[in-house]
Parts: structure tokens; sequence; C-alpha cells
């Protein structure tokens, strides 16, 4: 937000009293907090903090006016939006003058506007035009540094004296002087022993030829002659402050205090730049009733130019006048934007002040699209003009005198993307792509110029593809390539702008199909098959056979596309063992998608291990002896239990679908009575573990405090979820399980006068949640739904037998 911050409102801010005084001390870094709060606070909390500070709104007002400053348009949300978005249709409320040592600091609290804020009015109905800005007036959106005078270096020859500016004068030699005086309201200044020097209008070159006079009648020495012994040098000290007006349409109109060395540009940017209304090429300076000066700002943003940059003086006025002439123009310019035209411009000017054409731009014809000026109206029926000019070149175009009329919206086209030598080789070649077009480049050339053909090309086929210039339509030629290479012209056709070679690989043509092999090979997949390759070749390609390859039963399935409802056949081929040594001429041939399977040999047994952990006496990894031998073998062999080996925790793991699985046979049992069904037959990858007894009950789900209970033997379900809280609210206590350490379910007799099982130690108590209220409805309407059908069923059995 773009707000003047002045030293009162910091105070105001500052102060935690009821009662601030306006001599409260700031520091400089308590007043660069200030503004960063300022810059985000809306009128709104502006007056909060008053409010909070305990000052009224009237008595902040008051006492800023006390002290020169105006703070009314800080406090009014109206001003507020109106320094961001001007309303340019109501005239601009002059502000009165701040003094110096209050000016605000634009470059720290300005905002750059959105491009949106510069879009002209009268150009929002101009389809090409409604988005293009006006151009320059962002630039007073930039930093104020964009037009501060350099202040650390000497006035310029011309400067003039004025009251309040500072002279430093120094005599060295025989007399030694050194006075730092000061232009008085009069006009003079004061030198001691000399008196008054009458200073005002006065260059500095002219004020040291003044004051030499007057102090060599008092100092013999100081004679100006080149054999004087004193000699005097002037220079100036700080420089005067001068007020300006800045009036018109402008965003901030009214008086300003700043340096003597201050521009029009400086006074326009503090005065927040002309309102889109206004004009940027007809700034004129005011001195005295008379014009000083009349800048154009375009000589400035468009070249640099800061020539014209008049420098201010006492009392000036720097006025903007409405902008007068405008012309829009889009396109294929470099800064596309409307643009202020002076009466002695024309169309060529407004194409280099748009920045001159891109290398894209067509100078054949530029558009324009002009309201019909007030003086022709009677002669035409409708408002709207579409004028074509045309060209020769583009100095024709940037040397152009057509007159434009204000509104005339100018369009310069793109080139058309029309490509003019090219042609391009596709497919089997090694360097394909686009390429150069050459006089009587033939098809031929274009290979070579591609670095030639792949060893797999097609050499009896190639197209080329050739776009008709009268109908832009494509033409399919076909080539011998063969043929074209050796240069026949019948197929060598010579090429045109715009065609396109495709050259193919015999896989195009002939493409490689496979064979696949399966079995006690040792890279079993799928391989491309090659003319005459063997069932041996595939063997080999496929790593070989394994050592428990049965190489005498080797099968051949393929596809047989010929019989009605057969879909393979199936060969059965030997062979032979060294089958990697020779190439056997009677092997079996393969075909396209054959599938060889080399099966195993049923006599040879793979080693099976069976993995016993835990308490036992030697765990580890057992070789199973004979087929049919029981988990109680493999306890015995791993020399049985050791002392505090927990039988009714141990649990039996069987891989199945790639993960262990919990196999729910009683181990114990197992071990207590090798005959019972709980002494299972192994397999390869079994694992028995037998672990030490933990002691504790895992209660777990809807219960108030899941937890590890500690085992009591004896103990009831009830005593768990006891000790875990509780059931929860949402238990849904009939679905209760209880999971064996060995797998198996734990289930109760149901009977009073039948003691239920123990619960073991090691078991896990699961309590699930109840259902939601519409799933447990349609759980009881499955129930009923089950129930009615199994009652008819009866019934109708019943029905049948009595018949």
């Amino acid at each position: 937000m773009s707000r003047i911050v002045p030293i009162i409102i910091l105070s105001f801010l500052l102060t935690a009293s009821a009662a601030p005084v306006l001599s409260q001390t700031i520091t400089e870094g308590q007043r660069q907090q200030a503004e960063r709060e300022l810059q985000q606070m809306s009128p709104e909390e502006i007056q909060k903090r008053l409010r909070e500070a305990g000052i009224s709104q009237a008595e902040a007002i008051q006492r800023a006016r006390a002290e020169g400053i105006s703070i009314e348009e800080y406090l009014s949300p109206e001003r507020d939006r109106a320094l961001i978005e001007p309303d340019i249709t109501k005239p601009a409320v002059p502000l009165p003058v701040a003094p110096a040592d209050t000016m605000f600091k634009p470059d720290t609290l300005r905002r750059v506007a959105p491009v949106q804020d510069f879009r002209p009015q009268e150009f929002s109905n101009r389809e090409k035009a409604r988005e293009l800005p006006a151009f320059g007036y962002n630039i007073f959106d930039f930093p104020a540094t964009t037009f501060e005078p350099v202040l650390h270096i000497s006035p310029p020859p011309n400067y003039r004296l004025g009251p309040g500016d500072e002279l430093i004068i120094s005599v060295w030699g025989e007399v030694q002087l050194y006075h730092v005086l000061t232009v008085t309201r009069d006009g003079f200044i004061i030198v001691p022993d000399v008196g008054q020097v009458m200073s005002t209008g006065l260059t500095l070159e002219q004020m040291r030829e003044r004051l030499l006079r007057r102090m060599s009648q008092v100092y013999s020495s100081l004679d100006g002659s080149a054999n004087a012994l004193s000699f005097l040098d002037v220079s100036i000290g700080k420089l005067r402050t001068i007020q300006v007006f800045v009036l018109g349409d402008v965003k901030r109109p009214g008086g300003y205090t700043m340096s003597s060395m201050s521009t029009a540009f400086k006074a326009l940017y503090y005065a927040g730049g002309p309102t889109l209304d206004g004009s940027l090429r007809n700034i004129r300076v005011m001195r005295s009733n008379r014009e000083e000066a009349r800048i154009d700002f375009y000589d400035y943003a468009l070249r640099g130019d800061q020539s014209g940059d008049t420098r201010l003086e006492d009392g000036d006025i720097v006025f903007v006048p409405p902008a007068n002439s405008r012309v829009a123009i889009a396109g294929r310019v470099v800064r596309p934007a409307v643009y202020e035209m002076r009466g002695d411009e024309h169309l060529g000017d407004l194409i280099n002040m748009s920045g001159g054409l891109r290398f894209d731009a067509y100078i054949d014809r530029v558009h324009i699209e002009r309201i019909i000026p007030f003086s022709q109206r009677r002669e035409f029926r409708y408002n709207v003009l579409d004028i074509d000019m045309q060209f020769e070149n583009k100095e024709a175009l940037l040397t152009s005198e057509y007159m434009l009329e204000a509104g005339d919206v100018v369009t310069v086209f793109s080139q058309e993307q029309r490509l003019e030598n090219r042609v391009r080789v596709v497919g089997n070649v090694f360097k394909p792509g686009v390429f150069e077009l050459t006089p009587d480049m033939t098809v031929r050339d274009l290979v070579y110029r591609a670095d030639g053909l792949l060893d797999d090309t097609f050499i009896d086929r190639a197209t080329l593809v050739r776009i008709r210039e009268e109908t832009m339509r494509k033409e399919v030629i076909p080539i011998d390539l063969r043929e074209a290479m050796n240069g026949d012209e019948a197929h060598n056709h010579t090429l045109k702008r715009l065609d396109e070679l495709y050259i193919y690989s015999k896989e195009y043509f002939f493409p490689h199909h496979t064979v696949t092999i399966s079995g006690e090979v040792r890279d079993p997949g799928t391989y491309t098959r090659a003319e005459g390759m063997t069932v041996e070749d595939l063997i080999v390609m496929a790593g070989g056979a394994t050592e428990e390859a049965e190489l005498s039963k080797v099968t051949v399935s393929r596809i047989d596309t010929l019989t009605e409802y057969t879909y393979s056949e199936v060969y059965e081929t030997p062979v032979p063992e060294n089958f990697w040594e020779v190439h056997n001429p009677r092997g079996f041939v393969l075909g396209d998608f054959d599938h060889v399977e080399v099966p195993p040999d049923p006599r040879r047994n793979k080693q099976q291990y069976v993995d016993v952990r835990g308490q036992v006496m030697y765990p580890g990894r057992y070789a199973v002896e004979r087929d049919g031998e029981r988990l109680s073998s493999f306890v015995e062999r791993a020399g049985g239990l050791r002392e505090g080996a927990y039988l009714d925790g141990a649990q039996y793991l069987r891989r199945v679908d790639g993960a262990d699985r919990l196999v729910p046979v009683s181990v114990k049992r197992a071990i207590e009575d090798p005959s019972s069904m709980d002494n299972i037959r192994v397999r390869e990858g079994d694992e028995i573990l037998i672990p030490n007894d933990p002691g504790v009950i895992l209660v777990r789900g809807a219960v108030n405090a899941p937890a590890a209970v500690a085992y009591e033997p004896g103990k009831s379900l009830r005593h768990y979820i006891k000790r875990a809280g509780g059931y929860a609210e949402n238990a849904d206590k009939g679905r209760t399980t209880v999971t064996l350490p060995s797998g198996r379910i734990w289930d109760s007799s149901g009977w009073f006068f039948i003691p239920n099982d123990d619960i073991l130690s090691g078991s896990i108590i699961s309590v699930p949640e109840k259902p939601p209220k519409e799933g447990r409805a349609m759980e009881i309407l499955r129930d009923w739904t089950t129930l009615m059908a199994s009652t008819a069923a009866i019934i109708v059995g019943i029905v049948q037998i009595t018949r």
C-alpha cells in the first residue's frame, strides 16, 4: 500500500501511554519497524491503533496540523483506495505542501501496479488493443531513485544562488579564513569584516568575482592577480529547498517541497505521475506565468535522453494536460502498447517507438482499424474502417509517412511459417532427419547425405511421399530402392520441396519370431528364432541343461493352425548328453512359437531341509532322511527339548504361496504321542519353533486398555478382559476370539457344568468392534433370508415325501 508515513503517526503508534507527547524520541530501528507495519495496515487499522493509544481522530489531525502535516487522507479508506486505483472520472484534490523533513520515500513504500492498471479505457472495446497498456505510465511506479538528482556533486555552472543556499568561503595564503554562510531571505550573505554581499540570482563564478572585489578592499593580499599572496575559493554546501506545484492530470496534484536541484521528472514522480488521461508528451513547466519548458517524456523513456528534464526553481508549476492523440500497435513489434502521438508523427514513427519489428514480422501488409474521425462521419454509413497498407520492403514501412488518426489500432502480422527447401528421410539410414534440398538432388543423393543404408535394410521397396503444390494433398510414389541406388532414373527420382523418403528394415516385412524353453535349463525364457535353429541350439542359448534334466524325454509343442479343434502338436525328441559339442544333423528343427520342455529326471531327488529352532539341544537345519518322515523325528534328531521349553506355545510353520503360514497342530501332542494326528509329515522348507514360556496373554482390539496381561493358570476369559480395562463401548463381545500359541482357536464348552479349556500362556485375545448400524441390519437381513430359504426347502422336501 502506497502511503506517506509522517513522524507524527509514528509517534502515535509507538507509544503505549494514554497521552503520548510529540517530543517522544524515536530510534531509527523503531521508525523502520513502524514503517514496515504501516505498509501492511489499512486506514481502519491505523484508526484502531490510535484508539488503543487513547488519541481521537480529531486530536491526531489537530496535532499533525500543528506540525504542518496533513494526515486526513491516511485515515480515509476512500482516499487510500484512490492512491492505489485513481478514479480518473473525478477531479484530483490538491494536497497541502509537505515539508522537506517529512518527505516520504517512494522507493521503500510504492508498489508496482499490475499491467491492467495501465490499460486506457478508450481502447477497452477494441479486440486487438483491449489488453495493451499505455506506454510509459508504469515507470512512475518504480522507485524514486529513477529521477533522483545526484546531490553529492557540484552544481552545474549555470546554477543560480537563492535564499537558503549555503556558501563555503575559504581564503588561504597570507590570510587564512573559513566561513560557512547562508543566503538570507533578503538575498544576501553577511561576510565577517566585509558586510552584506548580494547573492540571489548569481552563478557560483559570478559570486566569487563579487566576493573577490569586496574582500580585496579589506585584505590587500587578496587582489586576484597572479602575484597575489592570498587566494579565494567559493563552493556550495547545503542546497536550499524550493516549493513547486504539480497540477493537471496527475494522481496527487498539489505543492511539494524539495531540493533546489530537483527536476520536473522528480516532481512529477512525487505527484504519482500522470493519470491515464494525462499526457506524457506535452508536460509543461510554467515559471512566472509563462511557459519555461515543454517536456516530451518519451525522449527519456525510449532513448534515455534526460536533457529535456528541466531543473525547477521556487514557485515553478509542472502542468500535465490531457493526452491528445493515442494509437495502439499490436502484433509482431518489440513493445505492443498504446502510444501517444504528436501531430508531426506518422506510421513509421509509431513502429520505431514500439521498438521496431520482430524478426518474424510480415512486412508486405500492415492493417489499420480506424474509428472514423468526426469530420468524415457523414461520408460513411458505419463507424469503423479497415485499411490495408502495402509495403515493398522493411525500409519503406519504417519510413512510412502515412498519417494516423486518434484511436487507430495498427496490427503487424507474423510471417507465415512456410518451408522453402526442406526434404526428410525417415527409417533405416544412419542419420535420418531433415536435410537441405539442393538443386537436382535425387533419392540416391539423399540416402548418401544420410550416411547410407543400415545393414538390415529391405532393399526391394521404399516410399516417396510428395505434396502436390496445386492441391496440397499427399501423393505416394513406390520406389525399388535397389534400382534407385544403382542410378535407374525410373526410381532415382529428382526430389522436390517437402518430399519425404521412407526406408524400411527387413524386419518390417519379415518380423522376427520367437521360441520358448522351460523346465530343467539354467535360463528358461523366450528367445528369437533363427533359421535352422534346433532344440540343441536352444538349450545351449538357455545356459544348458541342469543336472536334474531328463534329456531323453524332451518335448516340443507346436501350434496347429490347420486341424480343427486341435490347438497344438506335441513331439518327443531325445537330446544327446553331449549336446553342446556336436551339431546333430538329425536334430529337431524349431519353428516359430515352438515351446520346448526339458523335464526333470524322476530318479533324482533334491535335498530337502526342515528348520528346528528355539528350545532344543541342537537347533539348526536338518535334511529329510526319507519320504514320510514326521514332526517328532526332527525334535528327536535335534537332541530333544531344553529345560524351560514351552511345548504348549510351540508352532509349526509351512511356506505356502511364498509366505510362512502357521499350521494349527499341537507340537506337544505330536512329541508326547507320535501316533497322534498332530505328528504330521514334514515338507521341504517347514519350520518347527519351540519357544520359552512368555508368561503373558496379549489382549487387543475394542478394550479400554489393550495390553500384555500377566498369565495366571486357570483364569477365565473374563479375567483377562477385565485386566485390560474391560470391554469398550463399541466392543462386539459375542465375536471375541482367543488364538492359542499353536495357532488353534480356543473354544469354551458353553456349559455350566463342563469346565472350559485353559487359556494358555502366549495366547492372543482379540475383541472386534461392532459393525455400523447399517451393516448390522444387512447382516440380520441376510440371516433371515437364509433361514427362510432353508425353511422353504424343508417344507418342499416334506411335501414330496408325503406324496
